[in-house]
């Protein structure tokens, strides 16, 4: 994750809000909140099956909510069974919530998963030692070898004792939850997560060094009151005020926002990135236009293009929130070494991004495949038209 100063940048009411996050003098995320929308993503529910879909062993289940839930149970489930479910992703449309019963409990250093045994490691955490004293770790979590656990980045600053409060704080909410699904009613919320600005907060890494710039002071107040908070960040917040800037134009949101809008993003010093998001997934096409460093043969000059692109894909990625399957066509190189270069330098650039990512290597067809984690709307959907 990078160390440059981060700034959070929040403009809007509680009905709609707006949270940029700078790194240095660059927005590398924008996302869009509610507090007055009810919040799905993440709720543990007690459902009841009504039915089987066309699909084999996939089920309507009623969650008391406007839409059904539709569960993918990969095994054969009696009608009327009350599963307890958690909603995985929203509805679109008239589609239901897509649901699971391997649900998982997400904590600030540890998210508890009760149905895999397994221990992970966050991929950003690449220090040999600190894994070690990690897994060293789980050996002492509540439900070791029964449940598994998930050390997540924020781990890597926490101390034991902290980790293992979590843990116990952890364990102790899953039981909690399955207790009380033995008598709650059909629909009943089991476990509702936090706001998810508090969970965007954790997980950036805001500090001391860093700042949260709210341009509305009656929306900054309703913030600092959000259940999960940590009460350290309170200070950080503070109101803008920059006169007759408004925050969007004096932390130049607006005008990396319209950047990150177009299908055709420059490179310094000439060439071009052409982005095309489809349904299945996202096309990145690498362009030179025409452009040739002096004194460098043809090879050097294209591997320079590429390589310039790397940083601004990564960027462009993340701000614009792609995920699933993303396709990089780079201008051909004929050197393996190039080639090889390429991929580490690329692998190297998604590491600033606080979503999981992994490069997969080149296709047959010489395209770098690269998978994003899906989390949220891209940001092509989410701003006002």
């Amino acid at each position: 994750m990078s160390t440059a100063k981060r700034t959070i940048t929040i403009e809007g009411t509680a009905e709609i809000f707006y949270a940029g996050l700078i790194e240095g003098d660059t927005l590398v995320e924008y996302h869009r909140y509610s507090l007055t929308e009810p919040l799905r993503i993440g709720q543990i529910l007690k459902g009841q099956v009504q039915r089987e879909t066309g699909t084999v062993h996939s089920y309507f289940v009623d969650l008391g909510l406007d839409k059904p839930g539709f569960w993918n149970a990969g095994r054969k489930v009696s009608g009327g069974s009350q599963p307890i479910l958690q909603i995985e992703q929203e509805g679109k449309g008239r589609k239901g919530y897509r649901v699971t019963e391997r649900y998982t409990l997400p904590g600030h250093y540890l998210v508890l998963t009760p149905f895999d045994h397994r221990v992970h490691v966050s991929l950003r955490i690449d220090d040999p030692q600190a894994q070690e004293r990690l897994r060293a770790l789980a050996a002492r979590l509540p439900g070791a070898g029964r449940f598994g656990w998930i050390f997540r980045t924020e781990a890597l600053r926490a101390d034991s004792d902290a980790i293992l409060e979590e843990a116990t704080y952890l364990y102790d909410l899953y039981a909690s939850i399955e207790n009380k699904a033995i008598t709650a009613p059909v629909g009943a919320i089991l476990f509702a997560p936090v706001h998810p600005f508090v969970s965007f907060l954790r997980s950036a890494g805001i500090t001391a060094a860093d700042s949260i710039v709210c341009a509305d002071k009656e929306l900054m107040k309703q913030l600092v009151q959000l259940p999960g908070l940590p009460q350290e960040l309170i200070p950080q917040f503070r109101l803008f005020d920059q006169g007759r800037f408004n925050i969007s134009d004096f932390y130049k949101i607006t005008s990396a926002l319209t950047r990150a809008l177009k299908r055709e993003v420059p490179l310094k010093d000439g060439g071009s990135i052409v982005i095309d998001e489809t349904e299945a997934l996202v096309v990145i096409d690498v362009n030179s236009g025409g452009t040739v460093f002096h004194g460098q043969s043809r090879e050097d000059s294209i591997f320079k293009v590429n390589a310039k692109a790397c940083p601004v894909i990564a960027e462009q990625i993340r701000l614009r929130n792609l995920s699933g399957i993303i396709i990089v066509d780079f201008i051909d190189m004929k050197r393996d070494s190039d080639r090889e270069k390429l991929l580490q330098l690329m692998k190297e650039q998604i590491k600033k991004d606080r979503q999981r990512v992994t490069i997969h290597g080149y296709t047959h067809l010489g395209l770098m495949e690269i998978s994003r984690k899906r989390e949220d709307l891209p940001l092509s959907t989410i701003l006002p038209h």
